[in-house]
C-alpha cells in the first residue's frame, strides 16, 4: 500500500504569483517539461491591470516580450496598460500555461523534503499540495510606503494614482519625484487641474526619469500648468490644507482639494515570514542567494521585482523575465 508522501499531491515546482515575472517562469517551466502549479491570488496581472486606464508602461515592447511569443507594435515605443495586459493573456492562451486564478495562498510550511502549500479557492476551499520547490513571483508594490503623518488616511488622500476622480479645476498636491509622480502631474494637467508637485530634492533625478514621461512634463511645467516645490516634505494633512517643510526649517500652508502621494511601495512579506525565511535584521529583507534566487531555506526562491533594488538594479519588469530561467537551473 503507497504511504501517506506518495498519496500527497506534490508538483516539480509551485510558482506564487502571476504577474509578467510569474507568466515568464511558467513559460520557462512548460517548455522545459516541469510539473508546476501556478497560484494567484487574483486575476492576470493584477497589479496591471490595478494601473489606471491608458496609463504607459515604463519599458519598451522589445523589453517585455516574453520567449517567442511576439509583442504587436513598434519594438520602441512603451504599450499602454490595455496593450500589456491583452499580450500577457496572449502569452498564457497561445502557449497553454494553466493559471489558477483567485487561489490565494494562506500558508507556507517548510519541510526537509517537501514545503506544503495551501491555498484558498474562489469558492473558500481549502487546498494542500507539496513540492520541494516554491517559488514567489510576487511584485514589490503590494502596498504603499506610507509617510506616517498626520492625516494620511483621509479621503481625499490617495496612494496609487486613479483617473477617474472629478479634478477639474481642483487644487492637486502630488508628492513624489519618479516616473509615477511625473506622469501622474502630466495626466492632471491635462485634466485641466491646479497642479503642484512636491519633492524632496532640489532637483528632479531626470535621469531615472523615462524620456517619453519627462518631455510632456517638462512642455506642461513650462506652460504654468504644473508648479513645483523643491525641498519640500509633507508634515500634516488637513481636508482643505496641507503644512509642507521648506529646507527643514519654514512651514508653508498649502490649499489642497486632492492628494497623491505617490512615494513608492513595498512586498508583501507575511508568508515569508510565517514560513520562518530568516531576514536580514537592518534591512528586515528576506536573504537570498543572488546568483541562484533561493533564499536561506533550500527550495524557496524568490523572483520580480520586489528583489532588484536589493540586487542593484532598478525595480522594472523588463529585469525581472529572466529570473524564472535562472530558476529553473536551479530547481531541486
Amino acid at each position: 500500500m503507497p504511504d501517506a508522501f506518495h498519496q500527497k499531491t506534490r508538483y516539480d515546482a509551485i510558482l506564487i504569483g502571476a504577474g509578467p515575472t510569474g507568466i515568464a517562469a511558467a513559460y520557462e517551466f512548460k517548455n522545459a517539461g516541469i510539473k508546476y502549479l501556478h497560484l494567484e491570488s487574483g486575476r492576470l496581472a493584477q497589479t496591471i491591470f490595478n494601473y489606471p486606464k491608458n496609463v504607459h508602461l515604463f519599458s519598451h515592447r522589445c523589453y517585455l516580450q516574453i520567449g517567442n511569443v511576439h509583442f504587436p507594435g513598434k519594438p520602441h515605443e512603451a504599450p499602454a496598460r490595455e496593450e500589456y495586459l491583452d499580450y500577457l493573456g496572449k502569452v498564457v492562451s497561445q502557449q497553454g500555461l494553466k493559471v489558477q486564478l483567485h487561489s490565494a495562498v494562506v500558508e507556507l510550511v517548510p519541510g526537509n523534503l517537501n514545503h506544503c502549500v495551501r491555498y484558498r479557492k474562489k469558492d473558500g476551499t481549502i487546498t494542500e499540495v507539496y513540492s520541494q520547490n516554491v517559488i514567489f513571483a510576487g511584485g514589490g508594490y503590494y502596498k504603499p510606503r506610507l509617510l506616517g503623518i498626520p492625516g494620511e488616511d483621509m479621503p481625499h488622500v490617495h496612494h496609487y494614482f486613479r483617473t477617474d476622480l472629478p479634478v477639474k479645476n481642483k487644487k492637486v498636491l502630488v508628492v513624489g519625484g519618479r516616473n509615477s509622480a511625473i506622469e501622474a502631474s502630466t495626466t492632471l494637467a491635462g485634466q485641466k487641474a491646479e497642479v503642484l508637485l512636491s519633492y524632496r530634492g532640489s532637483r528632479l533625478p531626470r535621469s531615472k526619469i523615462k524620456p517619453w514621461i519627462l518631455t510632456p512634463f517638462d512642455e506642461a511645467r513650462k506652460s504654468g500648468f504644473i508648479r513645483i516645490h523643491y525641498r519640500t516634505f509633507l508634515r500634516s494633512i488637513k481636508k482643505k490644507q496641507v503644512i509642507l517643510r521648506l529646507d527643514e526649517t519654514e512651514d508653508i500652508a498649502i490649499d489642497t482639494d486632492v492628494i497623491f502621494l505617490l512615494t513608492g511601495y513595498g512586498p508583501d512579506y507575511s508568508l515569508l515570514k510565517t514560513a520562518s525565511v530568516p531576514f536580514h535584521k537592518r534591512t528586515q529583507r528576506p536573504l537570498f542567494n543572488s546568483k541562484t534566487l533561493e533564499t536561506k531555506i533550500p527550495g524557496i526562491f524568490l523572483c520580480g521585482t520586489l528583489i532588484l533594488t536589493w540586487k542593484g538594479k532598478k525595480a522594472s519588469i523588463e529585469n525581472t523575465l529572466e529570473h524564472g530561467k535562472i530558476i529553473l537551473s536551479n530547481l531541486r
